[in-house]
């Protein structure tokens, strides 16, 4: 008599092989996430500031003003910064009264300011006129470098051209 085998199931072996394809196929995702998941996060709080200077922009232009407060001046204002820095922005009335609008943190981003440890971005109402402070000297053009030790972005501002972006790399 012959003894009928039953074939319906995986060996021992056979599972093994496919549990450490399905590993090994796992780490890599988790690794690639978490390295993307970084340079992500940077390039948001990159965008953070340039949204920040296109709403100083636009409230110039729109002629925004709160409650009594007539702003003749929308300014954003950056500084050299090691790590989880911030912008502000703010309005000044015509008797140089300033009122502060918004204080955004930039989380995990270093801030580097090409030739100055300060910018200060004026945009004066009604066309939005930009006007650019480096030190409390004003400049046709400025560069700041935005990111940390691996990723960065460059914000770009031109008075002359009203130009306002943000680069992917290192400001030259």
């Amino acid at each position: 008599m012959k003894k009928k085998f039953d074939n319906r199931g995986f060996t021992l072996m056979e599972l093994l092989v496919a549990i450490s394809i399905f590993s090994l196929l796992t780490t890599f995702v988790v690794a690639s996430y978490a390295s993307n998941e970084k340079s992500r996060l940077l390039k948001l709080e990159a965008s953070k500031a340039l949204v920040g200077l296109q709403k100083a922009e636009n409230m110039a232009i729109t002629g925004q003003f709160f409650d009594s407060f007539i702003p003749a001046v929308y300014e954003f204002s950056l500084s050299d910064c090691s790590n989880d820095c911030f912008y502000i922005l703010s309005a000044k009335d015509a008797s140089g009264n300033s009122k502060e609008l918004e204080r955004q943190e930039l989380k995990g981003v270093s801030i580097d300011i090409l030739n100055s440890n300060n910018a200060l971005f004026r945009f004066l109402p009604p066309r939005g006129r930009l006007e650019i402070l480096a030190n409390e000297n004003l400049q046709s053009s400025i560069k700041v470098g935005l990111g940390d030790e691996e990723n960065s972005y460059c914000l770009e501002a031109s008075s002359v051209s009203g130009r306002i972006g943000l680069k992917e790399g290192a400001c030259q």
